[in-house]
């Protein structure tokens, strides 16, 4: 990679990790009244007829979405706590871009092992 795509790698990296916690909980809030708002409707629905096929493919599609815009929220979130620590243990130019790498990989782990928990609570 040249100087110039070096660059502009480490500046997504740290506009990614950069958005407010504020921010962030706005969405996660979101996000989660969302979750609140599928399982209630899970949960208020009946299996018979027309309405239930509707309802189910509209809580497959808001499963999706949640789980969709989730992870994404939950990567930015680990990318900013990571920079914000790698910049306590490191300080230097690269040290935000490099904890943004390494809280997305713990994010992606993290929502590895974690999915399978929440679709499970999420149609219980």
């Amino acid at each position: 990679m040249n100087a110039s795509s070096d660059s502009m790698l480490k500046d997504f990296l740290t506009s990614y990790a950069s958005l407010s916690f504020k921010h962030h909980f706005i969405v996660s809030s979101i996000i989660i009244s969302a979750i609140g708002l599928l399982k209630l409707l899970i949960s208020q629905s009946a299996p018979d007829g027309i309405w239930w096929q509707a309802l189910s493919t509209m809580n497959l599609f808001l499963v999706i979405t949640v789980l969709m815009y989730g992870a994404i929220i939950f990567s930015q979130i680990m990318a900013a706590v990571c920079a914000q620590v790698m910049q306590v243990i490191m300080p230097g130019d690269n040290a935000i871009a490099a904890g943004s790498v390494i809280g997305v990989t713990l994010s992606a782990v993290a929502m590895f092992f974690m999915a399978p928990i929440l679709l499970d609570l999420i149609w219980r």
